[in-house]
């Protein structure tokens, strides 16, 4: 799921490719496109970007679908606070530079493509997807989220959730396990604790 939300983090940078490569001058013949063109960079690098994005709006349908589904047993929220997650930083660290890479060049496109990998390395391993404009942009943002335990014990999270989480302290929510420390929001239903 972390590889899911890296390239869901980057639908930006795949859009920008996109319309900086696309070849909008290919020729139709009445019986079969111009081999050389379907072969070209401006055909080949917007079809991957556009299958990638395919993948980013895939990846958003299975958490939304393990929203409504999810299985883990309400947790009792103790408190919940923002934490400081700068989207325009990750945009301007990780899409714009990416962005600047000279397409029409096979020996800047394998950079591209090692960077992309290198990134996308360092990003799982870190748990950086925890930045992700794209989730941003669907209303969900990065909180830190104590809650308790069984036992009496407490436990603190990273959640992805909407800011409706600010008002669940001492409530009763669910959360979907992303990762071992990080989850998302379930919140069809809230329930007060008695």
């Amino acid at each position: 799921m972390k590889i899911s939300l890296y390239n869901l983090s980057l639908m930006f940078l795949y859009i920008s490719i996109i319309v900086l490569t696309i070849d909008m001058n290919i020729e139709i013949d009445c019986n079969f496109i111009k081999s050389q063109k379907i072969l070209s960079i401006g055909v080949i690098l917007p079809c991957i970007c556009f299958i990638l994005i395919l993948w980013g709006v895939g990846t958003i349908c299975v958490l939304k679908g393990w929203l409504k589904s999810t299985p883990d047993m309400p947790k009792k929220v103790i408190k919940v606070s923002k934490t400081n997650e700068s989207y325009l930083e990750f945009l301007a660290a990780y899409i714009i530079p990416l962005v600047c890479f000279d397409f029409s060049n096979p020996r800047q496109i394998l950079v591209f493509f090692i960077f992309y990998i290198l990134i996308g390395c360092i990003y799982i391993r870190t748990n950086l997807f925890c930045t992700n404009p794209t989730l941003a942009l669907l209303g969900y943002d990065i909180y830190n989220v104590e809650y308790q335990l069984d036992n009496g014990k407490t436990q603190e999270i990273l959640a992805f959730a909407n800011e409706k989480i600010l008002s669940m302290e001492g409530k009763r929510v669910r959360f979907i396990n992303i990762n071992k420390s990080i989850y998302m929001l379930y919140n069809p239903k809230i329930r007060e604790t008695k």
